[in-house]
């Protein structure tokens, strides 16, 4: 078989045909790998670690975002006040969707 043979074929689809796109629907309930103590117990920590230790925010315009909203800026390094964040877990959505170029495959995340 020529090069020009096998690239026609390759270009004909004979190759593996892909499913039709689908919505897919998880119908379990979330394997809850930790306690709700475990969980609590782990929110408390990244709290503390993001108001003592903070996380290094590299796009300056991210850091004057994360200053006027109330954070401390120190040069790279944002501390995150726990107040900020618990505010911000209660504005949250349950869901929410990404949306795709071709809206028949926008997904939605969350609400089960």
């Amino acid at each position: 078989m020529s090069r020009a043979d096998r690239l026609r074929a390759r270009r004909s689809g004979s190759g593996v045909r892909s499913q039709p796109f689908s919505q897919l629907r998880n119908p379990y309930r979330p394997v809850e790998v930790l306690s709700a103590d475990q969980v609590e117990h782990l929110h408390c920590a990244a709290l503390r670690v993001l108001a003592e230790t903070g996380m290094r925010i590299l796009d300056p315009g991210a850091r004057e975002r994360f200053r006027a909203a109330g954070c401390r800026v120190d040069d790279l390094v944002v501390h995150v006040d726990p107040d900020l964040v618990e505010h911000a877990l209660t504005t949250t959505p349950s869901q929410f969707r990404l949306r795709a170029r071709n809206p028949q495959h926008t997904i939605t995340i969350g609400g089960n």
